[in-house]
Formats: structure tokens, C-alpha cells, sequence
């Protein structure tokens, strides 16, 4: 009898093992498949935040965060890639904002702060 095996019936140890090695497969074929690798367009093309971040100009810095942390899965290691792509987040916005301003300004004229 294997230490699988106990009178024909798969403990519950077993299955606790074969469920983790499953996960642990699955987990490595998805690691295996960058995420940075442009060649999946059609996964790629529908994901909204890829859009939205691709609009704001840090899509590189983005995608070195990413890289960063499939690497080493510890976001300690990644602060200055994250940094980066943070800087690079706050001066689209800051830079978006003075865009809104200068629309509404124009829109209405006599609401303009003083």
C-alpha cells in the first residue's frame, strides 16, 4: 500500500497536498506568461486599468512595477520602481487638474477662483 493509499480511499492530507500542488501549478504557468508580454492584445485590449493607466502617460513605469514584483514578490525591493511610477501618477493628475481648470475658466468666466 502507498503512502497515498489508505484501504483505497485518499486521505484528507492527500487531497489538501494535490489541491496545493494544483495552485502551485497554476501559479507558475501564469508567472510563466508576462505581464508584460504585449503579444496577448486580446487579453490586454479589454483590461480597463491597462487603458486607464496607458492614458496617463506611466504605462512604462507601471509595467516595471509589475515586473518588479513577479521578480521578487516583495514590494519592499520594488519602493523605487513603485516611487517612480507614483511621481509619475501624481504629475498626470496635477497636470490633468490645471487642464479642468483652465476648461472651466473658459466655460464660465465669472466663477473663476479669485
Amino acid at each position: 500500500m502507498s503512502p497515498i493509499e489508505v484501504k483505497g480511499i485518499i486521505g484528507p492530507s492527500t487531497c489538501q497536498t494535490n489541491v496545493a500542488a494544483g495552485r502551485a501549478e497554476q501559479l507558475s504557468q501564469h508567472r510563466m506568461a508576462s505581464p508584460h508580454d504585449r503579444s496577448r492584445k486580446d487579453e490586454d485590449e479589454d483590461d480597463p486599468v491597462d487603458r486607464m493607466i496607458s492614458r496617463t502617460g506611466c504605462a512604462e513605469q507601471h509595467y516595471a512595477v509589475q515586473e518588479c514584483m513577479a521578480e521578487h514578490q516583495d514590494w519592499r525591493i520594488c519602493k523605487s520602481q513603485v516611487q517612480t511610477f507614483k511621481d509619475c501618477m501624481m504629475n498626470f493628475q496635477i497636470a490633468r487638474k490645471e487642464q479642468l481648470m483652465k476648461q472651466r475658466q473658459k466655460t464660465f468666466p465669472e466663477s473663476a477662483p479669485s
